[in-house]
Parts: structure tokens; sequence; C-alpha cells
């Protein structure tokens, strides 16, 4: 039993979540806000979970980036350009949504939910934290 739950946690990533990701500004929504100017996510396969980057425009003009490598096993993993959290952990809820937990130092900081659709061509990302809610609609480009 143990070894078909660590088959499944190495299993491919399935396609639909990997390839570019562009935000479509007109169906997102930042609460507060303001919305950043672009946002591109790019998901490639690593191993056994993804590899993601995540870089785009704020709203004051400045360029940023987020990078890590996701493992849908629970544990944390680092992030990289995040500048609220150290580390997130991932796990798969269903076939088309996975969760991301970002943790500052171990502490919770915010949770994000990212849901493709059934035909692969749009992705909604929910960010909830203490302050703030944001979703936003990416299309695969």
């Amino acid at each position: 039993m143990k070894w078909l739950l660590l088959a499944a946690a190495l299993a491919a990533v399935p396609e639909h979540e990997l390839g570019v990701w562009q935000m479509n500004p007109a169906r997102s929504s930042f609460q507060p806000g303001p919305a950043p100017q672009s946002l591109t996510a790019t998901y490639e396969a690593l191993d056994g979970g993804v590899r993601a980057t995540i870089e785009g425009i704020d709203a004051s003009g400045k360029p940023f980036s987020l990078r890590y490598n996701a493992f849908y096993d629970g544990k944390e993993w680092p992030l990289m350009g995040s500048p609220i959290a150290s580390s997130a952990s991932f796990r798969r809820i269903d076939a088309l949504t996975v969760e991301r937990i970002d943790r500052n130092f171990g502490r919770p900081v915010q949770i994000v939910v990212r849901t493709v659709s059934a035909d692969g061509r749009e992705a909604m990302v929910i960010e909830k934290a203490r302050g703030w809610h944001n979703m936003i609609i990416f299309e695969r480009k």
C-alpha cells in the first residue's frame, strides 16, 4: 500500500497543468488592489512535480519573479522571490485543482488554489490571506 501511495505521488504531472499562462486583467480581481500590470506563469514538468516561474510587473511598474519546485507531498518546499513567504506545501485536491499553502518560517501566511478548466484553456487562481483576496484568471498561451 505504501508503494502505491509513493507511486501516485511521483506520477507525472497532468499535461493540462503545464505550459505558459498569461493573466487576463479584465477578468481578474485584486482586493484591495492595485492589480499588477502583467503576470505570466510558466509550469514545466520536473520528476514527479512541477517547476514554476511566475513573473510580472507590479502596479508601480517594478518587475517581480517567484520561483518554486512543487511536489504534491504536503512537505514544505522553498519559495524564491516571495516577499511574504519562505516556503510552501502543495497538495492535489482533484485532477484539475492544486492547493498551495505559503508559509513564512513555518507560519501559514497565504492559501493559493489553482484550478485548470476541463478544456485546459484557462486557469483560475484564488489567493487568500489576511488583508487580501485575489482571483486571477489565466489563459494558456
